[in-house]
């Protein structure tokens, strides 16, 4: 770019532009031999604007995860699900099963959870529930034919672990015993003692909304 209008173009965006030296007396040997001007630095090409986060998730929109790669621990914990007790404490017509991980939702969790499942244009009181409990006489695998969800969602707590539970939520996975896909996610007890943990819960709640879409 050497035009006028790309060098205010350039100046305008910070980028030094290299003018070419207009040769003098001073700039000639001693023969009088014109000397061979400095060789130009390449103009650096205008730096792209960084992008913000400014988007809504209507602006746009999350693709459908796929079932990704899980790391070993994860394995692990997805295949014990399979086995583990639960209590159901609602039975809806709706897509969802939501399994929890003991405490049980206080008022405030519930208001909470409500809010968040109708962001996505679900209402709490037409999906199952559930709850894990060591009492129950029903597992999780068997429970899940009787509710025949299109996908099961575990709300678990991190206790300390936040990283742990970080890679579990790594996108929407498939279990050995389960004919329908699961995704795991954070506590509303936790979104509730950390709000820093109510955008990653939004951010699941909107990649099993984009899956049962596709």
């Amino acid at each position: 770019m050497h035009d006028d209008l790309s060098k205010q173009y350039l100046k305008a965006m910070g980028v030094t532009v290299w003018e070419p030296r207009v040769l003098d007396s001073a700039d000639t040997s001693a023969d009088g031999v014109p000397l061979q001007p400095p060789a130009q630095p390449p103009v650096p090409s205008p730096a792209q604007p960084p992008i913000t986060e400014t988007a809504t998730a209507a602006e746009s929109p999350v693709k459908p995860s796929l079932p990704v790669a899980v790391s070993s621990a994860t394995q692990d914990y997805l295949s014990a699900l399979g086995n583990t007790p639960v209590s159901l404490t609602q039975t809806g017509q709706g897509d969802l099963l939501l399994v929890l991980e003991p405490p049980l939702l206080s008022a405030e969790d519930t208001s909470l959870l409500t809010a968040m499942l109708k962001a996505i244009n679900y209402d709490i009181s037409q999906q199952s529930l559930a709850c894990m409990d060591l009492t129950a006489t029903e597992t999780l695998s068997a429970v899940l034919p009787m509710i025949k969800p299109k996908l099961v969602i575990i709300m678990a707590v991190h206790n300390g672990n936040a990283a742990l539970l970080d890679n579990h939520r790594a996108g929407v996975h498939r279990a050995e015993w389960s004919t329908v896909p699961l995704a795991i996610t954070i506590h509303p007890k936790e979104l509730i003692a950390d709000a820093a943990n109510k955008r990653p819960a939004w951010e699941d709640l909107k990649q099993v909304k984009a899956h049962l879409d596709a």
